[in-house]
């Protein structure tokens, strides 16, 4: 594999693991300024600026119908875990520590590693500058789809998109999605492995979402769905129930969700579901308090919502987290091989029970049932099959 950059002497652990609370990624001076500099090079366009169509416009082909051939590519960094899963017994039944493999001045990756890193930490500092979009990019939209790149330009986080934060191919991508994460054996974020406290474990900063490509997608007519199986309100003592997350770091790259359906099964009463619920997400929030059902076809199972009333023209994201491997395996098994919620689905996170020995104690009962390497091959293939999977923590 092609070596760039930082020389493989570099020690791993020494680099990342002293300041690990904060993950404090030395940055060229250069590379933080043009990072910070070119942040958001454009606005969204003005609603009093648009060209008024009449109700006889022509409406703009469907995304099914302007699909390009599908690819997915993942980087070497994930090629070298999965080509390689079986030599580092990331297929161990009894459980497999997962950070000395990821964490490793002595692996052949190991400056891909460092470089990447350095790039996730310019990534996320150009995130959090972002000036959220004020207004939903489908609206801006012209009928036709005409303006489509002008709209979407308002998300990127470079002029080069993300290939100018991700450079030498640091990162996977998808002919529909675009950028997203290497899939890493640890599964989230590499803070546990220098200090493994809630806070750290339940990092997001590992997740890579291209919107750009994901606004190219929109249409003006498209529905924007969230279905969030396992809701629970206290989840790991955040402030933020996952669904109000993930629209918020939606919502300011302009994607606003018109449904999100929330399943739980933990008995609450309305008055608490809906008391976390900002007041933007009232119209679209779907408390559902009850167990799902892994049955296809089955009333509450929500791939049964999802095939029944949206389609390929909607922006659909699953979330998996529901800590029963009977029936969270059954159901990202019903996304890998069933073609009609392939079809749908766009974006999936998913937080795999498997037996990775730094989780165990956490995840307890439920990590029965799977190995970190069949993991790994479940989310490749859910990837190549059209849909950017993401580990979920």
């Amino acid at each position: 594999m092609e070596r760039v950059g930082a020389p493989a002497s570099h020690n791993l652990n020494t680099r990342y693991l002293v300041s690990f609370s904060f993950i404090l990624i030395p940055m060229t001076i250069l590379g933080m300024a043009e990072i910070l500099g070119l942040t958001q090079i454009a606005s969204v366009m003005n609603k009093q600026q648009q060209k008024q169509w009449s109700n006889d416009a022509p409406l703009p082909a469907s995304m099914a119908e302007k699909k390009q051939p599908y690819n997915y590519d993942p980087s070497p960094l994930e090629r070298y875990f999965l080509d390689n899963a079986k030599s580092l017994d990331l297929y161990n039944t009894s459980g497999v520590a997962t950070c000395p493999i990821v964490i490793n001045d002595t692996s052949p990756v190991n400056t891909e590693m460092l470089h990447y890193f350095d790039q996730l930490q310019a990534y996320n500092t150009a995130v959090n500058h972002f000036q959220p979009i004020p207004s939903d990019l489908r609206t801006q939209i012209l009928p036709d789809g005409s303006n489509i790149e002008e709209v979407c330009e308002a998300t990127k986080l470079h002029p080069q998109g993300l290939s100018g934060i991700f450079v030498n191919n640091g990162i996977s991508s998808s002919s529909d999605a675009g950028g997203m994460e290497p899939l890493l054996p640890m599964m989230r974020s590499t803070k546990m492995c220098g200090n493994y406290t809630k806070p750290n474990l339940m990092s997001l900063d590992y997740l890579i979402h291209d919107f750009h490509s994901i606004c190219k997608r929109l249409r003006r007519h498209t529905r924007t769905v969230f279905v969030d199986m396992g809701a629970s309100l206290a989840f790991h003592n955040r402030l933020d129930s996952p669904a109000v997350y993930i629209n918020k770091i939606y919502r300011k790259f302009g994607i606003h969700f018109d449904h999100i359906y929330a399943y739980e099964i933990t008995p609450t009463k309305p008055e608490d579901a809906y008391a976390k619920v900002p007041e933007e997400l009232m119209s679209s929030f779907h408390w559902i308090n009850l167990g799902v059902d892994p049955t296809p076809g089955a009333k509450m199972n929500p791939f049964t919502t999802v095939v029944k009333n949206f389609n390929e023209d909607d922006f659909v994201v699953v979330k998996l987290d529901i800590d029963t491997p009977a029936i969270e395996h059954v159901l990202a098994d019903q996304l890998r091989t069933d073609d009609d919620i392939l079809k749908i689905v766009d974006v999936f996170y998913y937080e795999h029970h498997v037996m990775q020995t730094e989780l165990l104690a956490d995840w307890k009962a439920s990590a029965r049932g799977g190995t970190v390497g069949e993991s790994l091959d479940l989310m490749s293939d859910i990837r190549q099959k059209g849909v950017a999977a993401h580990y979920w923590p």
